[in-house]
């Protein structure tokens, strides 16, 4: 069955509305390095040497196309990304519609809540949290997962749809080794389900196992430093660092609540699942919530947008068992409808207070201001562990650039702290590895503005109290050689603002 035009308008209406919401959001912190860390590559720039990111470069191959589409236009950085998010959203909204629509066990009314769902999990739930790795590959994998219920449900759709949806579904799974977990447990599902599975899933297999190989191919001929100089550091160092506590994951804040919501999901469906004409659906969205919860805890992070492709599957398998109950009293169904969706309601709203309220932070708008004080095309530098603070401040001033090969020195935390599992050897070859970097850095970017954390302002980040960022890179002479080009001027914040003297 077509949708109606007033369904289409509606469905329209609601979309722009998430898409005008973006605009109007502070850009991510996360979003921006990656995006400025892009650039540099596009440059010629490496791995380690130019820039410091933990992830493997598929998300930098995903972005490049926004940073063309900001270069040939000359529009703004965030305006060309937003714009570039939104086609992606279009595209899986359309594989979306076209693989419910195939599937007959999926009324005209179902389908048409799915795709208001998807457009609030697209540009609503997410936050300022848009375009983050973990939101594009759920983005990616959504249809992938339709595609999977329809071929469980021996419902085939022509090569060339079904060959674009499993690349896109298999780049999605490979933007973090953690999202592998998701296919490889409804991989074992549809094993033990369908009779002929290497028959049935022959094309989703050979493009899932063809995209491995090419980005494999592709680290070892393009960005080698990868495997050889980060990956060491980021299975002994980088978790170590970020890494909260079970209980902080499961209960605090809105992580307790949406980590209940998932729970709750998942076994209000195992109630429905007898009745339900959806059990492909259903099944797969389960199996697809319960991988994404997995990648969240063993990530071991309390970042809201970690924790997003769980809290959207769960969304949609709420759907599904809501559309299961076999329940004739509306006021019922309008009840209980009404408290499975206030959590991911609510959650979103005070998301998005967030992210509007980052936008008037004292500090963000200080800073702000005394960059767009000073000539345009400055160059700027964050000598900081705690935040993020150069992005995406960056994208907000008349500022050229951040000099800095690293988004923030968080790492030096746990180089210097006693109590942690590495041994004295490996504490200090980062920190000796951090030193030459920012000391490298400096010298090659001199930067105009160099913000220094105010070591008499500690922030809880720090898991040595005592630690003074600025005392211990005076201790190279490299460095205090360095700060004699430099003035400091101003406290903003946690910041001493030191400006380069120009002879």
């Amino acid at each position: 069955m077509k949708i109606s035009k007033l369904f289409f308008f509606l469905l329209t209406l609601f979309f722009t509305a998430g898409a005008a919401l973006q605009y109007h959001l502070i850009f991510s912190g996360d979003v921006s390095w990656l995006l400025h860390v892009t650039q540099k590559l596009l440059n010629g720039g490496v791995y380690v040497n130019d820039f410091f990111e933990t992830n493997p470069p598929l998300i930098l191959y995903l972005y490049m196309p926004s940073i063309w589409l900001h270069q040939l236009f000359s529009l703004n950085l965030r305006l060309s990304f937003q714009l570039y998010m939104t086609l992606w959203i279009l595209l899986s909204l359309l594989l979306s519609n076209y693989l419910l629509s195939q599937n007959k066990k999926i009324s005209l009314q179902l389908r048409q809540v799915f795709l208001f769902a998807i457009v609030f999990i697209s540009l609503f739930l997410p936050s300022s949290e848009f375009g983050q790795r973990d939101y594009l590959a759920l983005l990616f994998t959504l249809p992938y997962l339709f595609l999977l219920t329809n071929k469980a449900d021996q419902i085939d759709a022509p090569l060339l749809p079904t060959c674009l949806i499993a690349i896109l579904g298999s780049i999605g799974f490979f933007i973090k080794p953690f999202f592998l977990i998701p296919p490889a447990l409804i991989g074992i599902y549809l094993l033990i389900r369908t009779k002929h599975p290497f028959k049935t899933f022959r094309v989703e297999l050979i493009t899932f196992f063809t995209v491995a190989l090419l980005l494999l191919i592709s680290i070892v001929l393009f960005t080698p430093q990868y495997f050889t100089s980060l990956i060491p550091l980021i299975t002994s160092v980088y978790y170590a660092t970020v890494s909260f506590q079970w209980s902080y994951l499961l209960l605090y804040g809105p992580f307790g609540l949406i980590f209940f919501f998932c729970v709750l999901s998942g076994s209000f469906y195992l109630t429905q699942r007898k009745e339900s004409d959806l059990k492909s659906l259903g099944d797969i969205l389960a199996l697809a919530t319960l991988g994404f919860l997995a990648s969240y805890l063993l990530q071991r992070t309390a970042w809201y947008y970690h924790i997003i492709p769980a809290f959207s599957c769960a969304i949609l398998l709420t759907i599904v068992s809501l559309s299961s109950l076999r329940i004739h009293k509306k006021s019922v169904l309008a009840l209980l409808s009404a408290f499975c969706l206030a959590i991911p309601i609510g959650v979103s709203m005070r998301m998005i207070q967030e992210g509007r309220m980052a936008l008037s932070d004292p500090l963000f708008v200080q800073l702000k201001n005394k960059i767009n004080q000073t000539k345009p095309n400055k160059t700027i530098y964050f000598l900081d562990v705690c935040y993020t603070d150069a992005y995406p401040l960056i994208d907000y001033t008349s500022a050229q650039k951040n000099v800095s090969r690293f988004p923030v020195l968080y790492w030096l935390t746990t180089a210097v702290a006693e109590t942690n599992r590495l041994t004295p050897k490996k504490r200090q070859h980062i920190k000796t590895f951090l030193t030459n970097a920012v000391i490298q850095d400096l010298q090659k970017g001199q930067p105009d503005l160099l913000f220094v954390q105010d070591p008499t302002q500690q922030s809880d980040c720090l898991k040595n109290k005592k630690f003074n960022i600025t005392r211990f890179f005076e201790k190279d002479t490299k460095f205090r050689t360095i700060l004699k080009h430099y003035r400091a001027t101003n406290h903003i914040d946690h910041f001493i603002l030191y400006q380069r003297l120009h002879h």
